[in-house]
């Protein structure tokens, strides 16, 4: 068992008891199963970042209270309250729309990005993970960045074509070519909001 099942499973059942809420009450406040509940109360399956976020809100609680003995002694801090990059781009600032996560000491973020599809996954980063950004306004290369374009955000390699005078976006398969914009254009319509640093994945969905 890990020390995040550990934590929680130990305060899970007397939270729940304290405040007379069911497996099933929790359950559909968390939008999960039963038996997902249960799970979480044995200590056999870790809620997502998100579902942490869900469960103490649920108790009156904050995420790092809920969680925060999982890093006593331990090479993993807690990122505290990452704000959430929106389908459109936009980073929250509400707490509600807040994502707990861990991460190695030496890693730096600033928000979250839940990647979407599967437009990456020749790169590792597949539909569902959680991907920790760093603000940026300047190109990296070779690294997956967050941009927004065209109204929607999204994570992609950006290309510089020094010969041609083009940048392009493109998603990790090897064969696609991109969208490509002159050195002009691209500063004008696409909005570089990040550096992917870290991702995690969660290889039980709830």
């Amino acid at each position: 068992m890990s020390k995040l099942n550990e934590v929680l499973s130990s305060k899970l059942p007397e939270l729940m008891k304290e405040s007379g809420v069911s497996r099933r009450d929790l359950a559909e406040y968390c939008g999960v199963s039963y038996n997902t509940v249960r799970c979480w109360e044995v200590g056999t399956k870790a809620p997502r970042p998100d579902m942490v976020v869900k469960i103490a809100e649920r108790f009156n609680l904050k995420p790092f209270d809920l969680m925060s003995a999982a890093f006593e002694d331990s090479a993993v801090k807690p990122v505290r309250f990452l704000s959430l990059v929106d389908e459109d781009g936009s980073v929250s600032k509400s707490k509600s729309s807040s994502v707990f996560t861990s991460t190695a000491t030496d890693i730096t973020a600033d928000y979250i990005y839940v990647m979407p599809d599967e437009t990456m996954y020749k790169a590792d980063i597949i539909k569902g993970d959680v991907c920790l950004i760093r603000a940026t306004g300047a190109i990296r290369a070779g690294v997956p960045m967050l941009v927004k374009y065209q109204g929607k955000a999204m994570l992609r390699f950006i290309i510089t074509h020094n010969e041609t005078n083009q940048i392009a976006l493109r998603t990790a398969s090897p064969y696609a070519i991109g969208t490509l914009f002159s050195t002009a254009d691209f500063h004008d319509q696409v909005q570089v909001l990040g550096v992917l640093v870290a991702f995690r994945r969660n290889y039980k969905r709830r």
